[in-house]
């Protein structure tokens, strides 16, 4: 067999961007486990409320800012980059239709009688990724490099949808689950463009004040340790306002500008910490594994959705242990890990040459 991990593929990218794709794809995976299996009464515990944080600022936000920051290094024409979203707008609502097939079964038969629009638009990560790209194909025109105004604009974006939500009447009428996509306060609606573009701005501008800066730059390591003991203390003071708003899933998928502005500031923190892990420790297979997840985060993002959302039809909210839900998140991982693993060094390329013949 190939080995797991691709040394070659590893060294010629960016590894922290890889380990920090990789931890957000594991929060994900805890999150919609947390979510959907796991038991209303475990929400309220001290474990809930931690999945529900692990699966709020290191999971969705962080992902959006690392894409950001690479569509901001990227080369690709406008064209390119327009039907790149495209395909990932697309692709998300064939993902909601795999993940609940099982449910969507049920509601065919007449033994389930929820709405399936609500399960075959849901506004989830990829056609946010999807969206995001498109509006930036557009915004390129327009600011070229001007770092300072994809910053700018990031915060618009977190203030105007506080503003369009009050204004946006909730009713389930066709045009409201294009609208859902958006903006709006909708059910079905959990990462829409406003505000979560946002995110997404905000990595673009990181990535254009870096190469600013030059490459040269770097945070003494004085100054790094006094900014940990001062992150470590607002961390801890601060700790009970994020999950309150984390374990809130409503408040938190239309955030206010002061969550945002708090998780910047985490996640700030969190990549320097995650960095710093990757100096020391980049050889360990814990963080080899993790950065092949990070490699390989879209097919390992879609195996692990189409897993936990067909079972949680049938074990919607049941459990309450948190040994069953570790076991859970084992099984998950273990499984989306060979289906990736096969996916990638097998059928992807069965299927490659059998499209030349």
């Amino acid at each position: 067999m190939k080995p797991l991990f691709n040394t070659k593929v590893l060294t010629s990218r960016n590894q922290t961007a890889d380990l920090l794709k990789g931890v957000a794809v594991l929060s994900m995976i805890l999150i919609h486990l947390f979510e959907n299996i796991g038991s209303q009464s475990m929400e309220s515990t001290i474990y809930g409320k931690i999945a529900f944080f692990l699966g709020g600022p290191p999971a969705a936000p962080l992902f959006m800012i690392v894409m950001g920051y690479f569509l901001a290094g990227s080369n690709k024409s406008a064209t390119l980059q327009l039907r790149r979203g495209l395909i990932l707008l697309l692709g998300g609502i064939l993902l909601n239709i795999g993940l609940n097939f099982s449910l969507l079964i049920k509601i065919l038969q007449g033994t389930s009688t929820l709405n399936p629009l609500k399960f075959i638009f849901a506004v989830d990560i990829l056609p946010l990724a999807g969206l995001s790209i498109i509006t930036i194909a557009f915004l390129n025109p327009l600011f070229k490099r001007f770092a300072e105004a994809y910053m700018l604009l990031a915060v618009a974006v977190v203030l105007l949808g506080k503003l369009l939500i009050d204004f946006i009447p909730l009713d389930e009428k066709p045009l409201d689950y294009i609208i859902a996509f958006f903006v709006g306060d909708y059910e079905w609606s959990y990462f829409s463009l406003i505000p979560w573009l946002s995110f997404v701005l905000v990595g673009y501008s990181i990535k254009l004040f870096s190469d600013r800066l030059g490459e040269g730059f770097d945070i003494k390591r004085l100054y790094r340790n006094v900014f940990y003991v001062v992150f470590g203390f607002i961390f801890a003071f601060t700790f009970d306002y994020a999950t309150n708003i984390t374990s809130n899933l409503p408040v938190y998928y239309k955030f206010d500008f002061l969550f945002f502005l708090w998780t910047l500031f985490f996640l700030l923190g969190f990549s320097l910490l995650v960095n710093d892990l990757e100096i020391k420790f980049s050889n360990s297979i814990i963080l080899k594994y993790i950065k092949w997840i990070g490699i390989n985060v879209t097919s390992f993002y879609v195996v692990q959705w189409l897993l936990i959302g067909n079972i949680s039809t049938y074990f919607y909210k049941e459990d309450a242990r948190i040994e069953i839900m570790l076991i859970w998140f084992v099984a998950v991982l273990a499984v989306s890990t060979f289906v990736v693993y096969l996916w990638k060094n097998y059928l992807q390329k069965i299927l490659q040459s059998l499209s030349k013949k």
